[in-house]
């Protein structure tokens, strides 16, 4: 279920997602990496979450084997999340895997680059969390929206708080998140 208050976010009213609810679906007609492709959301996660609990994402696509997400990594740690994505053949170990501390703010941005090096960078809080090369395994854009706290099947629910995600054509780089983190922390105060 998606909320809009009574719930205090750090600008004001965040979107408050509680597992099992609806989802909430940014349209970018459809989002598409086009080469390079920076997402970002400022998010709070639960002490709990279901397993594969889903963050952001546009996967599978309508043909299956596409897209990308960011989701718990299905262990018992709730705090234990991956990247993953379809090349157009298969699912990708992307090898993208990260810890977001329950109960605690996160500036986490997903930069993917499929020019030059073709690499995937997630960092947290103005840091590399996670760093890997696509190699051969290159990601096949979905024809699907971004999805926000869960996935197309609802059954994946992101349980927390979500302050603001944006998704632009650019590979963000590591100074410009550092500089936007501080600024963040600056603006709300946070540690």
């Amino acid at each position: 279920m998606v909320e809009s208050g009574p719930i205090k976010g750090l600008n004001g009213f965040a979107a408050t997602f509680k597992a099992g609810g609806e989802i909430t679906i940014v349209k970018v007609n459809p989002l598409q990496v086009q080469g390079k492709l920076t997402v970002e959301a400022l998010l709070y996660p639960a002490k709990t979450q279901k397993q594969f609990a889903a963050v952001l994402g546009n996967h599978p696509g309508t043909e299956n084997f596409s897209g990308f997400v960011i989701q718990q990594d299905g262990s018992p740690d709730s705090s234990s999340y991956y990247l993953g994505y379809g090349n157009g053949r298969t699912w990708v170990d992307s090898k993208i895997k990260f810890k977001l501390k329950p109960e605690t703010w996160h500036y986490l941005v997903l930069v993917m680059d499929l020019t030059g090096k073709k690499m995937i960078t997630v960092a947290d809080n103005g840091e590399v969390a996670a760093e890997a090369p696509m190699g051969n395994n290159i990601l096949k854009d979905s024809d699907l929206p971004m999805m926000i706290a869960n996935w197309q099947n609802m059954d994946r629910p992101f349980n927390g708080l979500l302050e603001e995600a944006a998704a632009s054509h650019e590979a963000r780089t590591l100074p410009e998140i550092k500089k936007k983190w501080a600024a963040i922390k600056k603006k709300f105060g946070l540690p």
